[in-house]
């Protein structure tokens, strides 16, 4: 559960960047 949040938040992150 939590490397599912962490990948949550670098996919929002990434998103956000791009």
């Amino acid at each position: 559960m939590f490397y599912y949040i962490g990948n949550s938040i670098t996919l929002f992150v990434r998103f956000t960047i791009m």
